[in-house]
């Protein structure tokens, strides 16, 4: 009796045992191994084409998260709602946006956020109802998308430009300007030499006409100085010959005087022969009286004497 007692008791100790551990291991297997996470939305406005339940959310190329559910927005059909989960403290910043990437050529996508800025607030996760907004960055396969229509018919335009530009016409007048302008070059080539050639005559030419503007300069200077020494020897000799002159011509004066008062008188019968005589004598006073005249001129103003000129007028008594 004491002995199945025992036995009954150390099995009914095993099975609640058994039964304690059994659920301590799932209780610690859901909540006590179970990953904290923050709650993000994101709204994107292009196709999420590719993008599944549990794909991956990266941060600057590192998993950090999945992606927990994707819905179109009741009252903007054009949006998508993705709402993704990632691991607690996951540092994102107030300036990071969310891309839609597509992975390798399978043609599935992720979502990589990306963005931080230096001195950035980190923002704070939400939770399942109230999930803290991440913006989105439109991706550029999409914008290629968006814009692939207007960059084809830019380049259908483009095309047919091209093709009207290079036109047989078109292509035969470009080489009649190619031709016209490789002649215009030639001989903008060949008067470039003349120009030069001409140049340098032109500086040949000044260089001699300088070389002789300063030949004749010191001719100048020579002669200058000869008509000067000239001019002074003559002011210095001048006027002993003006004196001689004078008397030579007071003299002769004096003796025409004196000859016509002698034959007024009558003392000489010589008057028809003596006549002659006084009227040479009389034109050899009056060329005496020229010369000294041009020596005093010549005394006054050499050089119009030896080049010729204005001539000075005569100051009042002369």
């Amino acid at each position: 009796m004491y002995s199945r007692i025992n036995y009954t008791m150390v099995g009914l100790f095993v099975l609640i045992l058994g039964i304690g551990a059994t659920i301590f291991g799932f209780w610690l297997a859901r909540y006590g191994f179970e990953q904290k996470y923050d709650y993000f939305v994101l709204y994107f406005e292009e196709s999420v084409d590719g993008l599944n339940v549990d794909s991956s959310v990266k941060l600057n190329g590192v998993d950090v998260g999945k992606v927990v559910s994707i819905e179109v927005v009741q009252n903007e059909p054009n949006k998508s709602r993705v709402l993704i989960k990632l691991k607690a403290n996951t540092p994102v910043t107030t300036s990071m946006y969310a891309t839609l990437k597509p992975q390798g050529i399978t043609g599935l996508s992720y979502i990589d956020i990306a963005g931080a800025k230096e001195g950035d607030k980190i923002l704070k996760g939400g939770t399942v109802e109230k999930p803290t907004i991440i913006p989105v960055k439109t991706s550029i396969i999409y914008q290629l998308q968006e814009k692939a229509p207007d960059i084809v018919n830019k380049l259908s335009n483009s095309m047919d430009k091209i093709d009207k530009l290079l036109s047989d016409k078109n292509i035969q007048n470009i080489e009649d300007i190619l031709q016209n302008i490789k002649h215009i070059t030639q001989r903008a080539k060949e008067l470039e030499i003349s120009l030069q050639n001409s140049f340098d005559d032109i500086n040949r030419s000044v260089v001699l006409a300088a070389d002789s503007i300063d030949r004749a300069g010191e001719s100048f200077d020579s002669m200058s100085k000869e008509l000067s020494k000239t001019a002074k020897d003559i002011n210095q000799r001048l006027p002993s010959i003006l004196s001689r002159f004078n008397r030579l011509s007071i003299n002769l004066s004096d003796a025409v005087s004196s000859l016509n008062k002698s034959i007024k008188r009558g003392d000489y019968n010589l008057k028809d022969i003596i006549e002659p005589i006084r009227i040479d004598i009389d034109e050899l006073s009056y060329k005496y009286k020229e010369l000294a005249d041009d020596l005093k001129n010549l005394t006054l103003n050499p050089s119009k004497a030896l080049f010729g000129g204005a001539t000075i007028p005569n100051g009042p008594g002369e």
